[in-house]
Formats: structure tokens, C-alpha cells, sequence
């Protein structure tokens, strides 16, 4: 449902406040222009259909794909395909475009605690990325990404934020996990991987059902392991939980305000619904609701339930 100009929400559902939500994003914004990248607004369809066709084989290095059909290395259109898939999983991106440190930062400014995910990607091509199993050193060049390059250098309050690293790559050997508790005592961010099937799973089934808010999809972050598909079911399952509690919290709420409204209708068979009465029931959805709206400038955009 997309209602404009007659409620302004903004207040009551950013967590994170609203100037400083709009300063990061406008850093976001100018980060793109100085990569020159352009800034336009997502193609769904068209990006589903690349991810869908071509993500797993980009993963495994398919050159001649790369060059064929984008014109460019594996490796640079990898990072592209993940930033897309992040995209469309309505998070806010930074994408990288140098080639030294991290590749994509995801900002989750809509949770009750925001918080940001490093993510480094890579392909391999024999389908499997196991460069940390025989090379542990590399966690180091890890935290460079996230502490030298990255967290360091944040300002203020926006410190807090930076939680999670996340590799995503065709896939992972088990003997990856490893890794983890080292990674997190030497940096303090929770290090997880991502399989480009898993991530795919995913974006699927979120644009199918948009119904997982930053908040709901952060404990699929927090795994410290090689993500499963079992672990997108997981989430799903859990925000069907929470949004059937919020439904009935909302209808209660709506039924006693439907009831006020007949007590002073003329008419009780009939409910005059003018714009302010409209704007009184949709100010209590929000208030009910706060976890399935989307904040946009000039409209408030929910996810279909």
C-alpha cells in the first residue's frame, strides 16, 4: 500500500535518527558519483533474470560469459551481481570500486540497532573458495578491511554500526568455519560465509514475499558458519511468526477504534471515512506496525502481507 502526503511516519519507525540516516545515505549517494557510478533506480525483473541466469557461473569464473555478455573480468562482475542481490534485498550499498579493500558495505538503517556488514566477494573456479583453509593468514587482511579501511575511519555514533563480515563465494569447505572465533577475537565482528546458491535462495524468496525487515534477516548474519538454506527458511518462518502477533495486535487495536468511531457517528451503520479519519486509522497501523514499512521522501511504502 503506498499513501502519500497525508501521514508523515518518518519519526516513529527510523530507529536509526532521521538526520543521521539521512547524512549516511547521502554519503552513500556521493561515494557512487565519486566511482562514477550512476544512480538509477533498480531494475527487479532485469536483475532477478541475470542473478537467476548467470550468478552461479560468474561465481565459478566463467570468463567467456563475463566478457561476452558484460564485458568485463568474472571478478568485477561477482561483485556487481552480490551488490545487486543486496539491492534487492532493500538494503543500502556501498559499493567498492577500487581494487584494494573491501568490496560492498550493507547498510541496515531501518533496525531497532542499525548495523553495517563488511562483504567480500569471491569466485573460484572450481566451486569451491578454500583460500582461508589453506592460508589463515588471510583473516588478517580481513581485518585490515574492517577496522583499517572501514570501521577506523567511521565517524561518531556510526562506529557502533559496523557488526558483521561476510564472504560470499560459489561455496565454502566446512573446515572454513574455523576460522570464525579467531576472527572475531581479533577484530570483533562476527564473520560468516555466504554461498552464491544461498544468497540466490534468498533474494528469491524475498522478492516472492517481501515480508523480512533489517531486523529479521540480521540473525541470518550472525550464524558464524557456512549459511545454509536451511537458515533462509529459518528467518521466513520466524517473520511469519512476527507478523501474525502483529496482526492480531492490529486488529484488536482497529476493532476498538472502529467502535469509537461508530459511538459517534450519526449513523452507526455507516462510518463517514474523510481524510482525517483516514489518517487517524493509518497512524495506528503505522504505530502497530512499525516493523513492515518501508520510510521513502514523500510516501510510506508496506511490504504485502
Amino acid at each position: 500500500m503506498i499513501y502519500e502526503k497525508e501521514v508523515s511516519p518518518k519519526d516513529k519507525i527510523n530507529y536509526m535518527e532521521g538526520e543521521v540516516l539521512e547524512e549516511l545515505l547521502a554519503v552513500v549517494n556521493q561515494r557512487k558519483r565519486d566511482e562514477g557510478e550512476e544512480i538509477t533506480h533498480r531494475d527487479i525483473e532485469r536483475d532477478l533474470e541475470k542473478l537467476n541466469t548467470d550468478f552461479l557461473d560468474i561465481a565459478r569464473q566463467n570468463r567467456t560469459l563475463a566478457r561476452k555478455k558484460y564485458h568485463d573480468e568474472p571478478e568485477n562482475v561477482f561483485e556487481d551481481l552480490v551488490n545487486r542481490a543486496f539491492l534487492l534485498l532493500d538494503f543500502d550499498t556501498i559499493p567498492q570500486r577500487s581494487g584494494h579493500g573491501w568490496d560492498i558495505i550493507l547498510i541496515a538503517g531501518r533496525a531497532v540497532h542499525p548495523y553495517f556488514i563488511v562483504v567480500e566477494c569471491k569466485t573460484a573456479a572450481e566451486g569451491i573458495y578454500n583460500y582461508l583453509v589453506k592460508n589463515q593468514d588471510y583473516l588478517y587482511t580481513l581485518k585490515n578491511y574492517c577496522l583499517d579501511l572501514f570501521k577506523d575511519k567511521l565517524i561518531g555514533a556510526y562506529k557502533g554500526y559496523a557488526k558483521y563480515m561476510l564472504l560470499v563465494a560459489p561455496d565454502f569447505p566446512g573446515e572454513t568455519e574455523g576460522c570464525c572465533r579467531k576472527f572475531k577475537d581479533i577484530t570483533g565482528f562476527q564473520l560468516s560465509f555466504l554461498p552464491v546458491p544461498v544468497l540466490l535462495k534468498l533474494v528469491n524468496r524475498y522478492r516472492k514475499t517481501p515480508i523480512l525487515n533489517h531486523d529479521w534477516i540480521e540473525p541470518f548474519f550472525q550464524k558464524e558458519r557456512v549459511i545454509k538454506g536451511e537458515d533462509v527458511e529459518e528467518i521466513f518462518e520466524h517473520a511469519e511468526r512476527e507478523i501474525g502477533l502483529l496482526s492480531e495486535r492490529l486488529c484488536t487495536r482497529l476493532r476498538e477504534r472502529f467502535n469509537q468511531f461508530s459511538q459517534i457517528s450519526g449513523d452507526a451503520a455507516f462510518i463517514k471515512l474523510d481524510m482525517k479519519v483516514v489518517s487517524s486509522v493509518l497512524e495506528e497501523i503505522i504505530s502497530e506496525m512499525p516493523e513492515l514499512v518501508i520510510p521513502e521522501r514523500e510516501e510510506v511504502v508496506w511490504h504485502s502481507i
